[in-house]
This record gives C-alpha cells, structure tokens and sequence, in this order.
C-alpha cells in the first residue's frame, strides 16, 4: 500500500488531482493523508476606514466576512472530496488546519511515500520550490490539462540523483513497466556519449518493456522541456539536479511552461 500526502488548496476546486488520486488508488492500493490548506489572507484593507470606492457600491465587505466565506467554501470543497473518495471507496483522512505552515508539511512529507499536488503555481499559498527542494518524499506533481500517462520520460543527467529518481519511481509504480518509456539525456557539456550507458542500459531493460534513449542537444534547461513538450500526456521523472538548481529550473521554465502548456506530470526525488 502507497499513503500518499495528498495537498489540496481548500479556497479552490481541484477536480483533476481528485480524479489524478482516485486513478492512482485504481492501478494500486493507496491511502490519503488529505490535507486541505486554508490561509486566510491578511485583508485588513477591507477595513479602511476612510471613504473608498466599496463604500461608494454600499457592499462593506470585512475581513470576518471573507473568513466566513472562505470557511463555507472550505467545507464545500471538503464535502465534495469526500463524496468523491466514499463513491471510489478510497482510504482516506482529512486534515484542514488554518495555520499549516511550509514546515508542518515537510514534516508529513516523512510519513509518505510520496505527495500529490497541483503543479500550477497559482494553486499553492506556499513555495513550490522550497517544498521541491527540502520535501522528504518524492512529489507527483499534476497538471490541470493532464490525463492518464502515455508515455515515461526518464530525465537523466549522468548525475546519482538522476538514477535514484529514476529508481525510486520505478519502485513505486511497477504498475507502468509495460507503457513506453524514453530516457532523455540532457546536460549542458553537451556530450553525445551517455554516462554509465551499459549499466543504464541493463537496468532500464529488466524495469521496462518498451525503452528507447535519446540524447538531447543544447541547454539542458530548454532542451528537456523542449522534448516534454513534444510528448503530450507524459509523465516526467526527474532529481533534483541539485538544489539550487532546481530551483532555477521551476522558477524559469518546466513548472511554469511544461505544467501550464503541456498536459504532462512531474515525479520529483531527490
């Protein structure tokens, strides 16, 4: 059985990471630590005193109010969720705590095999890097255009991360050794020999049915989403090419490109 640290922003609905979660439990039992985040911004400009354009439409709006709101949708959100999970007869529990901090989460992250969560920046009250780079568990990151895999892309860069990454999911999802996968070798030396090729070879061959390699020319931080991009509906595995540069590599170009542009998925360990 997988348990999976499932992150859910209670203020938004996010039908594709429930249908993402109740497909993931189809293939192989799972449990869910749910966690619904619920920070209430900081709105004390509700509550300005002085004359302003919302007293002019006579919809005074306070900062209690807005709480309430979020609160209902909150519970909206919940209920949904677990009309969802009851329907699949999922494993679940739920957590919605106001004040769960960056911290907290990457103290659950121990607890789990990995976490599910929304790709999209946008979706998040908290650092998508900073959870990337200190999680304790790899991250299965979704995108909202996404739906099930149809290819693996295994991002290898010569490094030991790179493999372990690539091991790891292997271990987790043995489930998908029978759908087509294709190691992309992408550095900035732009070396046409891939590292370690016998010993990659061999273990690619005894771990999936159907594996090609391809060697990926020019700036590994443009190459690699280049190529994602041409495979729709891939799922991407991946290390963390190290910490700042991974980083680097969110904040310019795969979460914001490949995630948003291209129905695609994220596997992240480092």
């Amino acid at each position: 059985m997988k348990i999976v640290l499932l992150i859910l922003n209670g203020n938004l609905s996010a039908e594709h990471l429930i249908n993402k979660a109740i497909s993931l439990s189809g293939s192989s039992h799972c449990f869910f630590h749910a966690v619904f985040i619920n920070h209430s911004p900081d709105l004390n400009e509700y509550d300005y005193i002085f004359p302003n354009d919302l007293a002019l439409t006579r919809n005074r709006t306070s900062q209690k109010i807005i709480k309430e709101e979020d609160a209902a949708v909150l519970k909206d959100n919940m209920g949904l969720f677990e009309v969802q999970f009851n329907a699949a007869k999922l494993d679940y529990r739920i957590d919605a705590d106001e004040d769960m901090t960056l911290g907290k989460l990457l103290h659950l992250s121990s607890f789990a095999d990995f976490i599910l969560i929304d790709g999209t920046h946008s979706a998040s009250h908290y650092h998508l890097a900073d959870l990337l780079a200190n999680a304790h568990c790899p991250i299965y990151l979704v995108s909202s255009s996404y739906q099930q895999p149809e290819q693996i892309v295994l991002a290898y860069d010569g490094e030991d991360t790179s493999i372990v990454a690539i091991k790891t999911f292997a271990q987790l999802f043995i489930e998908l050794k029978d759908l087509p996968a294709t190691l992309a070798y992408s550095t900035n030396d732009n070396s046409p020999e891939l590292p370690e090729r016998k010993y990659v070879e061999e273990w690619l061959s005894r771990h999936y049915n159907k594996v090609k390699i391809e060697i990926l020319t020019g700036n590994a931080s443009e190459a690699l989403p280049d190529f994602i991009r041409s495979i729709p509906n891939s799922l991407v595995v991946m290390g963390s090419f190290g910490r700042s540069a991974l980083s680097r590599f969110f904040h310019k170009s795969l979460a914001s490109v490949v995630l948003e542009e291209s129905p695609c998925a994220l596997f992240i360990a480092h």
